[in-house]
């Protein structure tokens, strides 16, 4: 399965959401992480379009796919390739929360035929993040004075509610 999680800062808690799911349900699974930042769109789409055999579950992770010149292009090369027992996911980063619409028009046809499933946080929203913070510690009228005092960011909102855990 390909997964696309795209838009503002608040992606990232649907980011860390599916990889954990992905985990969870294939104990053992190869994990591979991409950035484009740094150029390794190639050893990325050299990953998953290498079918083996002997293949073992796979995870593999683009990260920072909004710096790909033609993503629109890749992402019909990704959704026409065999997946068997790869699982895919593609995070897109936006701070302006805004999604080019060939981009938008791509990702709506591949979701329509099935190949992909697309999550798009186009707005900033609380809400989110006052979820995970509430499932993970069982909090519900706390959860909003946590929030104010470690503030918005995912990867410290996630940090911080682990150390809390502990």
């Amino acid at each position: 399965m390909i997964y696309f999680i795209g838009g503002l800062q608040n992606r990232e808690f649907k980011y860390f959401d599916t990889i954990k799911k992905i985990r969870d349900k294939n104990t053992g699974i190869v994990e591979n992480f991409f950035d484009a930042d740094i150029k390794e769109e190639e050893k990325f789409l050299e990953k998953i379009s290498f079918n083996s055999i002997f293949s073992v579950e796979e995870l593999v992770v683009l990260k920072r796919s909004e710096k790909l010149k033609d993503l629109e292009k890749t992402l019909d090369y990704i959704a026409g390739l065999d997946l068997n027992k790869k699982e895919i996911v593609i995070d897109y980063g936006r701070e302006d929360g805004k999604i080019p619409a060939k981009l938008n028009k791509k990702l709506e046809s591949l979701k329509k035929e099935k190949k992909m499933e697309v999550f798009l946080f186009l707005k900033e929203d609380d809400r989110d993040i006052k979820k995970y913070i509430q499932a993970e510690l069982g909090i519900s009228t706390e959860a909003n004075m946590l929030l104010e005092m470690i503030g918005k960011n995912p990867f410290k909102v996630r940090n911080e509610v682990e150390k809390i855990k502990i």
